[in-house]
């Protein structure tokens, strides 16, 4: 049999999600491109989470050609992180990144000394920290309780933790 008009047939709707991809160390605050590519959809639901069960929406509907998204990464840490992209009209057609992607915020804890101890005129002492996000490290010290600061070492790599330094 032979239909009696034309007809067209549509392309399958799909979605994949191309940034991330996984693995990625996204800081606190920044600002960060989700995209993605697409075929016969109109417009897409952005959303996060991170633990790929419980998601939180970024973007309701945006436009699905425009195919990226420039998001400010929350303030938050986690290693388990998800994006999910989904058809706003057909809920059945999404992708998200098949690996997680990381969310830090970055920070510095001296360790040692740690308040309140006495230190011993020229002597060497070593001063530690533990830090996470940061590639350098200046080291000040006070001797007024923070009303001034002397600056014993500017750019110490961080990734060290450790700084000996001659009380004056």
């Amino acid at each position: 049999d032979i239909s009696d008009t034309t007809f067209t047939i549509l392309p399958k709707p799909t979605i994949t999600v191309t940034t991330p991809k996984g693995g990625e160390q996204w800081k606190a605050g920044s600002i960060q491109t989700v995209a993605w590519k697409n075929t016969a959809i109109d417009y897409v639901k952005i959303e996060f989470s991170t633990d790929g069960q419980i998601w939180t929406t970024l973007v309701e509907s945006i436009n699905a050609a425009i195919g990226a998204y420039a998001w400010t990464v929350p303030e938050l840490s986690s290693k388990n992180c998800f994006i999910r992209i989904t058809d706003f009209s057909n809920p059945a057609v999404f992708d998200s990144n098949l690996s997680p992607f990381e969310t830090y915020i970055p920070f510095v804890k001296v360790t040692s000394p740690n308040a309140g101890e006495t230190l011993a005129a020229k002597k060497t002492i070593p001063i530690t920290w533990d830090c996470s996000g940061v590639s350098f490290v200046k080291i000040d010290f006070s001797t007024d309780n923070g009303s001034t600061w002397d600056t014993l070492a500017n750019s110490i790599d961080a990734s060290s933790r450790i700084f000996n330094w001659k009380v004056p």
